[in-house]
């Protein structure tokens, strides 16, 4: 096998181990988020516990985007 097939190969494994760590550093901020919205969705007469939720579901769903795209990468 010839250096530049191995250099090749290193390159595709040390790419897709990229992937995977930034793939699980989304999962870890999407847990956290729903955390947060976990903790004040049954607050329901509090005005500012309402906007908590409404300001993390936005980053939930950009996650969620964030998430997408990086799966779909190869």
């Amino acid at each position: 096998m010839s250096v530049l097939t191995q250099l090749n190969i290193f390159y595709k494994v040390h790419k897709a181990i990229l992937n995977i760590k930034a793939m699980q550093t989304i999962i870890e901020q999407m847990i956290a988020t729903m955390d947060a919205i976990k903790a004040d969705i049954n607050k329901v007469e509090n005005k500012s516990a309402q906007a908590r939720v409404r300001k993390n579901t936005l980053i939930l769903e950009k996650l969620g985007k964030a998430y997408r795209k990086e799966s779909c990468k190869k």
